[in-house]
């Protein structure tokens, strides 16, 4: 199977696909960037861990070679991965260390809706199954409500019926997909609402959409708990951008933004064993040029239609209730709930300023004083001559003798 892949299979699609980036004929946003600009250092500067392209292309060819797709235009066709699909995988698969065992065991992809999640989400989950040389796999698609959970796996499901090659590895069942006959493996949904969520021993969890998650944590922490026993486990997790705020999507986003932030100052946060890759908008405002689109829908014009994009961008433009949400399923721009007055973006200004600087005449102040246990804040805002801006100075106050108990 190696010679398969190595005479059907050319060249590091990792470097590939971060010379067509360095070169500008693909655009990619800030998060991408930093993210390859750090994989390939890593993948030219080996250390503990170090690139192996076999390993990396066997994924891809498995996925090529035996994975169909089930519905559509392509429905019966081999899946054919894209350069960026091809250096996103690589990148999960292909970095080991000395023992053969891989580096990652979080991977996050996060990209606007229609750009192929669930096919990718779905393969990757077969791959696990049987193709991982993991004796016993436990595979599972989760959500916190079933109708979710098994959104990933059906669409594996239908992977498995129509390719011949996997049909003679893994049996369909009504609940499960059962490679037991041949290495005791099963993917299954999971949900918050399963009989019994205690005693998972998993080899891959498939997350989906967290974004709709609600109260999300507790059942996130049960599956991160659950690959602890495996030597090398995969939490692989696709999502959009959503209106769910402070709950498990904002969570992983900033924690995400703090690992890419981290690869040009290690001090601020540190997690090896943990990849992402963010296509969104780097600005709100950048969705009227659609040359811009591309950053959060890497797979425009050949996975998601174009004309579409297109057509529900010049809807938005005529019709300004429209843009929230198309700011958050097409271009990942997080966002509150469709019917607040305040965008998320507005909510989360991260602007700053200099008082000196600016020397305000006045400000009108409020305070919101504390009765016990909560903070007190106070707030004034102001404006400067020739300024349109409302400046925002605030201060908050605890208790001291609380403060202890409040950290802890």
């Amino acid at each position: 199977m190696m010679d398969s892949i190595n005479s059907s299979m050319q060249g590091n699609y990792i470097l590939l696909y971060w010379q067509e980036i360095q070169s500008n004929r693909i655009l990619v946003g800030r998060k991408i960037y930093k993210t390859y600009e750090k994989i390939v250092h890593d993948l030219n500067n080996p250390g503990k861990f170090y690139y192996d392209e076999l390993r990396a292309k066997h994924a891809l060819y498995f996925i090529e070679e035996y994975c169909r797709h089930s519905q559509g235009e392509l429905g019966g066709q081999k899946v054919k991965l894209e350069l960026w699909q091809k250096a996103m995988i690589s990148t999960i698969f292909g970095f080991i260390d000395n023992d053969g065992l891989r580096k990652y065991r979080r991977a996050i992809w996060i990209v606007g809706k229609k750009n192929g999640k669930s096919l990718i989400a779905s393969a990757l989950g077969l791959y696990m199954q049987i193709a991982d040389a993991e004796m016993g796999p436990e595979v599972v698609s989760a959500a916190t409500t079933r109708d979710q959970a098994k959104k990933i796996w059906e669409a594996a499901k239908a992977m498995v019926m129509m390719s011949p090659a996997l049909k003679k590895k893994i049996k369909p069942l009504t609940n499960e997909l059962s490679s037991k006959a041949y290495n005791f493996g099963v993917f299954k949904p999971l949900s918050s609402d399963y009989n019994t969520l205690d005693g998972l021993n998993l080899h891959c969890v498939l997350l989906d959409e967290v974004q709709q998650w609600k109260n999300g944590m507790a059942l996130y922490d049960i599956l991160a708990r659950g690959i602890s026993a495996r030597k090398q486990p995969l939490i692989f997790i696709t999502t959009t951008a959503g209106t769910v705020r402070e709950d498990i999507y904002d969570s992983i986003y900033d924690e995400c933004e703090r690992l890419i932030n981290s690869y040009d100052d290690p001090s601020i946060y540190a997690d090896e064993r943990t990849i992402s890759f963010i296509y969104e908008l780097d600005k709100k405002d950048e969705w009227v040029n659609e040359e811009n689109w591309i950053k959060a829908n890497p797979g425009l014009g050949t996975i998601k239609n174009y004309d579409i994009l297109k057509n529900e961008v010049e809807k938005a433009k005529d019709n300004p209730l429209l843009v929230k949400n198309l700011l958050c399923k097409d271009f990942n721009i997080r966002e509150t709930s469709t019917e607040t007055w305040l965008s998320f973006e507005d909510l989360n200004n991260q602007a700053t300023y200099d008082l000196k600087e600016l020397k305000p005449r006045y400000g009108i102040g409020g305070v919101d004083l504390s009765s016990t246990t909560d903070m007190t804040n106070a707030t004034v805002i102001f404006m400067v001559p020739n300024d349109n801006t409302i400046y925002t100075l605030q201060m908050y106050w605890l208790p001291e003798e609380l403060l202890e108990q409040r950290t802890k």
